[in-house]
């Protein structure tokens, strides 16, 4: 049997990989992530609402967190000044939505402001 779970976290993996340079580029040129990506991989996935969740987590319990001010600012998608599940749920429903979309999705701003 196929263990999706692996599959997907090394095809994503590979993914971040290639991007990571663009990426690294990006964020150095215009100082921020979208709104939702976390990651700053170029779209809103489960990552991203992962790396929220593990944030809230960390942040819930006293234990240092790992992401810096510009990942915070993109986590931080209903702009309340708490990073928390609702953030990441807000991404999941995004990631859920594009996942089933039959052509073009709008932008996870226009989404989550509906």
């Amino acid at each position: 049997p196929i263990n999706y779970t692996n599959y997907y976290y090394e095809r994503t993996h590979e993914f971040l990989e290639r991007q990571k340079i663009d990426n690294t580029l990006k964020k150095y040129v215009t100082g921020e992530n979208t709104l939702g990506d976390v990651d700053n991989s170029g779209a809103v996935n489960a990552i991203d609402a992962s790396l929220v969740l593990d944030y809230y987590s960390k942040a819930s319990t006293g234990q240092s967190t790992s992401l810096d001010d510009t990942q915070k600012k993109a986590a931080d998608v209903d702009k309340n000044g708490n990073i928390n599940a609702i953030d990441a749920s807000m991404i999941l429903s995004y990631y859920v939505y594009t996942s089933t979309a039959n052509g073009e999705s709008e932008s996870f701003e226009t989404f989550i402001n509906r």
